[in-house]
């Protein structure tokens, strides 16, 4: 497997421990649909049904690993969700819907981070972590 794989499902594996810890249910890892791939689905402890995209840097230099999901991503990914919640009605409530988050990472990072950012171990590594909730409107 090469790094930027590597990396990717260390940063995965990394995202869905933290869903799990903050009472998360993991549903599935790596959807496939007909558009693209959703990187960890879950349901919060209130119910609702999350697309969780993780975004993983070994090593940032002028960007965040969330700079790197462009508007062109997003609107891929949030078809990629809609199709998924379509295809799954069963985990969609209709009176809580469903939402997309981010969880950018950084591995061992050495540079200043922004305030948003919570460091944690996990494994062999050290990591800088955000969570940002419900990201459509960031795109809207």
């Amino acid at each position: 497997m090469n790094d930027h794989l590597q990396t990717g499902s260390l940063g995965e594996d990394l995202a869905s421990h933290i869903l799990s810890d903050s009472g998360h249910t993991v549903l599935e890892r790596n959807a496939r649909m007909k558009f693209g791939e959703i990187d960890i689905v879950s349901r919060s402890p209130k119910g609702v049904l999350i697309f969780t995209e993780v975004k993983t840097l070994k090593r940032p230099y002028a960007l965040f690993p969330e700079d790197n999901l462009t508007r062109a991503k997003f609107m891929k990914l949030s078809r990629t969700c809609s199709a998924y919640a379509n295809a799954h009605p069963e985990l969609v409530s209709n009176s809580l819907g469903w939402r997309i988050d981010l969880i950018a990472i950084i591995v061992d990072p050495t540079l200043p981070l922004p305030s948003e950012y919570r460091m944690t171990s996990f494994g062999k590594n050290n990591f800088a972590i955000s969570h940002y909730e419900n990201i459509s409107s960031r795109f809207s």
